[in-house]
């Protein structure tokens, strides 16, 4: 790829970064403002309304495998810009967490979702970028709207919602003028709800096994270590965003060389957060005890491994062999629903799946056929 596209990929990273900072200080905000049963409410009420938006990761996939032309483009961008009114103008004949407003957000979601992939097939990441910043900066912001009385718990619900309506007045100023992609692409529905599957399964894979196999004191401890493993994934996630589009579009194909630099790499980062989580505990988290080394290196490590899995199976759905990628996700679900039954304690069980998860992802690279060696290379 050209040093444009690396340079356009780094920029894109790092906006979504500062996105996810703006969203984070969101949480900040509202936990220090309501009251702790306020707090814990709204945290219940996201819980669920993240379960059903699922379908916003499904639509913006699917955006990618199925782009829509730029005439249909518009005539979507403005419906969807007229249903968000809509939904503005209703929210304040409601009052509490509701159904409805959680459908409600949930479907600005999906909206969004859905634009943001016909902007990613576009390779539009600057427009990516700008829409998640802006999401990002009006739900923190529309928390000190004087609409509600401060620090209510209605004021932070209705943040959820407004904070779509700008950034669909970004992508549809950023969007309106982009023509088709250049080379339309011919799908199933299999690969992008492989996909859809995949991102939501791989994040949380340890955290449902280990909730229902250890006893309470060592998932505590396994919560606080997920703080650190969850940083890889959210690092790799925006990663694979930027490159899924290039992968459709025939190019970014693995190597050898690149699997074994990334595994490197992953190694060096596992150490290195390790080493920094006593500090990070007990400095800047306040917590009286750090979890174990051993727990976040091994945890560290596992979701490495997991989120190469993750970037091979978002490789074979671009390059339309969805059915191979379905097969290593039915194996990770074997594993999880193995140890289920087995129970093996903490650290025997991260140990044992992190070997189990190199063979996978060794094995799913060399019956792929993309393990490659590059010319003069490995």
């Amino acid at each position: 790829m050209s040093s444009a596209k690396w340079r356009e990929g780094g920029i894109f990273v790092a906006g979504n970064l500062l996105a996810g900072l703006l969203n984070y200080l969101y949480q900040v905000v509202a936990a220090r403002q309501l009251r702790p049963e306020d707090f814990a409410d709204l945290n219940a009420w996201l819980a669920h309304i993240a379960l059903f938006s699922v379908s916003a990761g499904l639509l913006q996939y699917a955006a990618n495998f199925f782009p829509s032309r730029q005439n249909l483009l518009r005539g979507t961008i403005i419906a969807f810009n007229f249903i968000a009114l809509l939904f503005i103008g209703r929210w304040f004949t409601l009052s509490g967490l509701t159904l409805e407003r959680a459908i409600m957000i949930v479907t600005l979601a999906s909206m969004a979702g859905w634009l943001l992939g016909q902007a990613q097939i576009r390779l539009a990441f600057i427009a990516m970028t700008v829409a998640n910043i802006v999401l990002g900066l009006a739900k923190l912001t529309s928390a000190f709207f004087p609409i509600y009385e401060g620090g209510s718990l209605e004021r932070f619900a209705f943040s959820l919602l407004f904070g779509y309506v700008p950034a669909l007045w970004a992508l549809t100023y950023l969007l309106w003028w982009r023509g088709s992609p250049e080379r339309p692409v011919k799908s199933s529905w299999t690969a992008p709800v492989i996909l859809s599957l995949t991102s939501v399964m791989i994040p949380q894979f340890d955290m449902i096994v280990m909730n229902h196999t250890q006893n309470p004191a060592t998932f505590e401890s396994f919560v606080k270590a997920s703080l650190f493993y969850k940083s890889i994934y959210f690092w790799v996630y925006i990663g694979a965003q930027w490159l899924l589009p290039h992968q459709i579009q025939g190019g970014a194909k693995s190597t050898l060389r690149g699997l074994l630099l990334t595994f490197l790499l992953a190694l060096i980062g596992c150490a290195g957060l390790t080493a920094l989580s006593p500090f990070i505990s007990t400095a800047l988290l306040k917590w009286s005890e750090p979890p174990a080394l051993r727990l976040v290196f091994l945890s560290c490590l596992h979701m490495s491994l997991l989120t190469m899995l993750f970037l091979w199976i978002q490789e074979m759905c671009a390059h339309r062999r969805p059915q191979v990628a379905a097969l290593v996700l039915a194996v990770l679900a074997i594993e999880a629903a193995s140890q289920w039954i087995l129970r093996f304690p903490a650290t025997n069980y991260l140990i044992l799946v992190t070997v189990l998860q190199t063979c996978l992802l060794g094995t799913a690279y060399v019956l792929s056929g993309h393990l490659r060696p590059k010319r003069g290379g490995i």
